[in-house]
């Protein structure tokens, strides 16, 4: 009768490994498939920008050979824009403190598109990330702290081969 109790336990101990090694798998898969328990919070500090949207095809930057192939940080600007002059006299400064890879990076200005809405982001006055490729990737308000867009972009030049 020992015999079985030791046999009974050994299965027990090796039964609770497994579990505990299968646990965190079988958790994940229920996450990934069922879509719960997904976490809300995001690194970003823009509004990203999900789809590939052509910035040109909105006026936000023209076709030209030498913003090809570059990260832009383009501010979208209309008239009467006071948080737009304060940008525009940081933006020296700004393309400054992205350090060793600001020779990646444009930094422009354009005049703020007509349309109201930019594939569901709000258009007007603001701080667009441009891909090499041409697409947006982020959109930031004017009076945003210019250390928040900084962080999102040397993020993206971290990350990307491209430009």
């Amino acid at each position: 009768m020992e015999w079985v109790d030791n046999v009974n336990k050994a299965q027990l101990t090796l039964t609770a490994i497994w579990m505990t090694g299968l646990a965190p798998v079988f958790l994940a898969v229920l996450m990934y498939f069922g879509d719960i328990w997904i976490p809300e919070g995001r690194t970003y500090h823009g509004v990203l920008i999900d789809s590939e949207l052509k910035a040109s095809t909105y006026g936000i930057v023209d076709n030209d050979k030498k913003t090809l192939g570059s990260w832009q940080v383009v501010l979208t600007e209309s008239q009467n824009c006071d948080r737009c002059e304060k940008w525009k006299n940081s933006m020296e400064n700004f393309h400054k403190a992205i350090g060793k890879e600001r020779k990646r990076v444009l930094v422009t200005v354009v005049e703020a598109p007509e349309n109201e809405t930019i594939g569901g982001v709000p258009g007007g006055n603001g701080i667009w990330i441009v891909d090499p490729l041409g697409n947006l990737v982020f959109r930031f308000p004017v009076g945003i702290d210019p250390n928040l867009i900084l962080k999102d972009l040397k993020r993206l030049l971290k990350l990307s081969k491209v430009g």
